[in-house]
């Protein structure tokens, strides 16, 4: 009797053991909870991806504001010509603005990035040093970072979004976040630097724009993924064909050849202004810091995006529309 009731005990005690395993299938095979923890992940993940984005988009411009405003003051108390430094960095941007683009697609966006930023530590160490040799080598490497900072950081962007298969529309958001995000590191910068130069003389941004700059090459050395042009490393076309194509390009479709007349215009005008608000803050406003143009550039801008709905909303374009790759404004040097 004893080991019936042992048996039917062990029997009892095997059917409640089963029991909750048996109720608790149901629910680990559930597709909707599967499809929740889905998105939750997914969600994460860009989440993640966004803010791994913003980080270093946010260090790269404190480092562009905090020099940009003080290019000036600092070429006229090393007694140089600023607008001949000035004009050269422009000079070699233009000259090589149009192999940027192929070299970056073959080297790799994230050893691009890697690049741009070594560069511009170097050059805002140069900076720093009243020897005029010194601030030539500067501006003809500023005028190539210039370039590599408008078009590595996006391009890197735009095509780590999609090889992690997120929906196209996701992209806007933070090209959207990272151009309000330029608008409150300059006006940030614009404060940091003035209390640099206050502290540490005019070479005190050029320094703080040196900490920034390593913390992004820190961040994207240990946090990013290389990608380029081409799935194949080394897949993308030669030097030739690749400026072949864009001349095809622009030959054939108008829009693109007045859309670079528009920008062109657009960043002469800017950087006039850029150039001329120093000498005309010293003559019209000697009290007033160098930075406050840039403040309330940058404050006015910061204002107007955010203020503005999503570009896919406004214009009724679906989720997964193909996203329009955009161009930050910053301070060029």
């Amino acid at each position: 009797m004893a080991g019936e009731a042992a048996g039917d005990g062990g029997a009892d005690s095997k059917k409640e053991c089963s029991g909750p395993a048996v109720m608790e299938q149901p629910l680990q095979d559930d597709p909707q909870a599967k499809a929740k923890s889905a998105d939750a992940a997914g969600i994460m993940s860009f989440s993640a991806f966004r803010i791994n984005y913003l980080v270093v988009h946010i260090a790269i411009m404190l480092a562009d504001g905090l020099q940009g405003t003080h290019l000036y003051v600092l070429y006229e108390g090393y007694g140089y010509s600023v607008a001949s430094l000035y004009s050269l960095g422009f000079v070699s941007g233009a000259i090589t603005s149009p192999f940027i683009g192929p070299l970056v697609d073959k080297l790799g966006r994230k050893r691009a990035a890697m690049l741009y930023c070594s560069l511009e530590m170097f050059i805002n160490w140069l900076e720093q040093f009243p020897y005029f040799y010194g601030l030539i080598v500067s501006r003809v490497i500023g005028g190539v970072t210039t370039n590599l900072l408008f078009s590595v950081f996006e391009s890197w962007l735009v095509t780590e979004h999609r090889r992690r298969g997120d929906a196209e529309g996701k992209v806007e958001t933070i090209l959207r976040d990272s151009v309000i995000l330029s608008n409150i590191a300059a006006i940030a910068s614009g404060f940091l630097a003035e209390l640099l130069a206050v502290r540490l003389g005019p070479v005190g941004p050029f320094e703080g724009a040196v900490v920034c700059t390593a913390i992004a090459l820190v961040l994207v050395t240990t946090m990013w993924r290389e990608n380029y042009g081409s799935d194949v490393p080394g897949g993308v076309v030669s030097m030739r064909g690749y400026m072949k194509g864009a001349f095809k390009t622009i030959v054939r479709d108008t829009n693109i050849s007045r859309i670079g007349v528009i920008q062109g215009l657009t960043e002469g005008s800017l950087q006039t202004f850029v150039f001329l608000w120093s000498p005309a803050l010293a003559r019209f406003a000697p009290s007033a810091p160098p930075t406050a143009p840039a403040v309330a550039e940058a404050l006015s801008g910061c204002t107007g995006e955010s203020a503005s709905p999503d570009r896919a909303e406004q214009k009724g374009a679906p989720k997964d529309a193909k996203p329009a790759e955009t161009k930050e404004k910053t301070e060029k040097r």
